[in-house]
This record gives C-alpha cells, sequence and structure tokens, in this order.
C-alpha cells in the first residue's frame, strides 16, 4: 500500500485498499489544508486577512488531527470512495469550471450502475423511448458519522494526478465538516438534522412559503431602481423594468448561455458514466472477494 506505483494498479482487491482515515493519516498536511482553501474555502479565503488565513488553516489541521485520532470502526465491506468529475457553469462570466470530489458508493449499487450503462436492446430502447436508465443517485455522506466515513474505502486510481488526489480528499473532509470542525459539535447537529429530516414529512404540507414581505424589500426595489444621472430614457426604463424582474431577454446572450448549459449537462453525464464505469471495475474485485 505504500508503494509509489499503487495506483497504477488494476489489481488491488477489494480489502487491501486504505480508507479515508489512514489517507488522512499519511497524506501530506499543508497540501491538503491548502487543498481544502483552494478548493472548499476559494472565496472566503482570499477575501481574508493573512490573520484570518492562517487562524482557518489552524482550525482544518485541528479538525484533521482530530479525524487522524479518532477510533473507527472495522474498514467498510461495502462503502467506497472514488474520485469523480464535476463541471458547473459560472452564468456571468460564461466560463465552466472543473472539480474533482469525492463520491460514495456501495456494493449495492452496481447492478443499478451496470444497467444504466449497458446499452438496452433496440426494441426495448425504441419501446421505452430513451437510450438508456438513469444512474443511481448520489449517496450523501455529511449526515453519516465520522467514525463510519472514516471507515469508507478510498479507491483514487485511474487518470488522477496529484493534485485530484488530493482535490478529493478535501472533497471528502468537506462533506464530512458539513455541520461543523469539532467531533461533538457535528454529532449534535447531525442528530438535530436527522430529527428535522424525520419530521418535514409530516409537517411539510402545513408549511408555506416565506410571503416575502420583509421589512427592507421596498427599499431594496428602490435601491435596485436607482437611475444614474444623465440616463438616457432607453436606460431609464431598462433599469426600471430589471428592478421590477421584467428586463427583456437578450437573445443573443441566451442562446449562447443555453448552449453553455447544455455543453455543462454532457460533461457531467459523461463524467457520471465514467464514475460509474470505475466503480464496477472496482465492485467486481469486491463481489469477487
Amino acid at each position: 500500500m505504500c508503494a509509489s506505483d499503487f495506483w497504477a494498479r488494476d489489481d488491488v482487491p477489494f480489502e487491501r485498499l486504505p480508507t479515508l482515515q489512514e489517507l488522512l493519516i499519511c497524506c501530506d498536511e499543508k497540501l491538503l489544508v491548502r487543498a481544502i482553501m483552494e478548493d472548499c474555502l476559494q472565496a472566503e479565503a482570499a477575501a481574508a486577512v493573512p490573520k484570518r488565513r492562517k487562524a482557518m488553516k489552524r482550525r482544518l489541521a485541528r479538525a484533521l488531527a482530530a479525524m487522524r485520532a479518532l477510533p473507527v470502526e472495522r474498514p467498510s465491506r461495502s462503502s467506497v470512495l472514488l474520485p469523480r468529475e464535476r463541471f458547473a457553469l459560472h452564468a456571468d462570466s460564461g466560463l465552466i469550471e472543473r472539480r474533482v470530489v469525492a463520491s460514495l458508493a456501495l456494493l449495492d449499487d452496481a447492478e443499478e450502475a451496470r444497467r444504466a450503462i449497458a446499452p438496452p436492446a433496440e426494441g426495448a430502447a425504441r419501446a421505452s423511448g430513451r437510450a438508456h436508465c438513469a444512474f443511481a443517485e448520489e449517496r450523501r455522506y455529511a449526515l453519516a458519522p465520522w467514525e463510519e466515513s472514516l471507515a469508507y474505502r478510498v479507491w483514487l486510481g485511474g487518470p488522477w494526478f496529484l493534485r485530484e488526489r488530493y482535490e478529493a480528499l478535501a472533497s471528502a473532509f468537506w462533506e464530512m465538516t458539513f455541520f461543523g470542525f469539532e467531533h461533538d459539535r457535528v454529532l449534535a447537529r447531525q442528530s438535530r438534522r436527522k430529527a428535522e429530516l424525520e419530521l418535514d414529512a409530516d409537517a411539510s404540507d402545513g408549511k408555506r412559503g416565506g410571503d416575502g414581505g420583509g421589512a427592507g424589500d421596498g427599499e431594496g426595489a428602490r435601491a435596485g431602481a436607482f437611475v444614474p444621472v444623465g440616463a438616457t430614457v432607453r436606460a431609464d426604463r431598462a433599469v426600471r423594468a430589471r428592478a421590477f424582474g421584467l428586463e427583456l431577454p437578450d437573445r443573443f446572450d441566451e442562446e449562447r448561455r443555453e448552449a453553455l448549459v447544455c455543453r455543462v449537462s454532457a460533461l457531467n453525464d459523461a463524467a457520471a458514466g465514467e464514475f460509474w464505469e470505475r466503480f464496477l471495475a472496482l465492485a467486481s474485485r469486491g463481489r469477487a472477494a
């Protein structure tokens, strides 16, 4: 497991895969904290003064130390984290952002993934009106206790270079710390959230959305409708229309945005297919074991 070419091997048995805790113990802490700061805390870290950035790094280091020292369950026999590409469109700039995250899959997902990837018979495809089945839903682990998440197996093999492997570990850390960076506080918040989710099903019918009538709404609308001095009649009309949500769409820009949305969707579909193909190759070794 310590060999430098471990991730280049295709014949590693499932039971020999390292756990998330093992990788957090042996990885370079400075590089991992750097990946978390750059990928998960990008906006906040960029705006922070040096003193604040040092405090953020110290807090991340304390959380990592707690994860490394935590007594965990036995290594999982069915759960595995794998890197997965994600693409997102920034509407304002039109830029497509690519990230590598750690997604959780279970060996029980293998059959559903196999059906989604395998091309159906021609007659069945015509009858259903679609070319393939949907992929299995992504499994979140923000509500899982740290003791459970740290016992997940991890497979970082594939076309990933060093920076991307650290991105995947940073993503797993970020998912685990969704409710905070202190173990005791996370447990309390996870328990509260689980209770809220159990009550949501019963209470959802009686709840109503926010009425949007906050005390500052009028002032906000006026601020949004501010017309610069010297504006033309056309600019005045455009500003006021924008304030009331009545701005005319720009077809030129709208078509460009729609094309980018379709492209991002295709990239994410392809990335999902590649993710499940890598998982199926791994799952076959796990079943064989």
